[in-house]
């Protein structure tokens, strides 16, 4: 495993500065750093994020942090979110295919003493079907498979949840989503990126999302 992985980091190594064509966002030969605001909404909830991104030679990675609110329908109350992404583009014989897998990692604390740690792995691929100086268009296809285990801290498991708890808590739970998205982008300054994820089982929600990522600096 860790040959295997040796291998592909070096082999994206050999790429030019242009991953993230994968997600939809800005390739890194534009511009090394980005900065974002994310935006996620599903009936349970609403989350609100601002993330910085780097990337180099087809490796990238992410750090976000806001928060979540919950419905009154649910939570009614505020969680704090931390997290991070980190992903590769493989080497592929077709020029323009991009195809990344991702690891991620996510952090949600509060509201009282809930707690919840979720980790995924996936693979997005995206195409450009138009790239112009002016702007471009990158369809996105992506699937991911992941668990994550809330819990509430210092709760006694002899006693049982209150109802408007027992929807979230407690115990490990396997998720597994994809997601279509476009990548929109702009002066090659700028990108916009709607997306829609579908839960392929029981657990989650459909989700509705919206990034707008900015460059910051210039490529290498």
């Amino acid at each position: 495993m860790r040959r295997y992985l040796v291998v592909l980091l070096v082999a994206a190594g050999s790429r030019s500065a242009a991953a993230q064509t994968c997600t939809g966002n800005l390739p890194f030969s534009y511009g090394r750093f980005h900065l974002a605001a994310n935006l996620a909404v599903d009936k349970l909830a609403q989350q609100y994020t601002g993330e910085f991104r780097f990337g180099t030679h087809g490796v990238f990675g992410a750090a976000d942090v806001g928060l979540k609110t919950w419905d009154i329908t649910s939570l009614h109350d505020e969680s704090n979110i931390f997290g991070l992404v980190a992903g590769v583009e493989l080497p592929l014989p077709v020029a323009k295919l991009s195809v990344c897998p991702l690891f991620s990692w996510t952090s949600l604390s509060g509201p009282q003493n809930y707690v919840e740690k979720a980790y995924a792995a996936g693979l997005t691929i995206g195409y450009p079907v138009l790239s112009h100086s002016a702007w471009g268009i990158v369809p996105v296809v992506a699937v991911s498979v992941g668990s994550r285990n809330p819990w509430l801290k210092g709760r006694d498991p002899s006693f049982p949840l209150p109802p408007y708890w027992a929807r979230f808590c407690c115990g490990r739970e396997t998720v597994s989503t994809m997601s279509l998205a476009v990548g929109l982008g702009f002066t090659q300054q700028v990108t916009v990126i709607p997306a829609v994820g579908f839960p392929l089982g029981a657990n989650g929600e459909t989700t509705y999302a919206l990034r707008a990522a900015l460059r910051l600096g210039k490529g290498p």
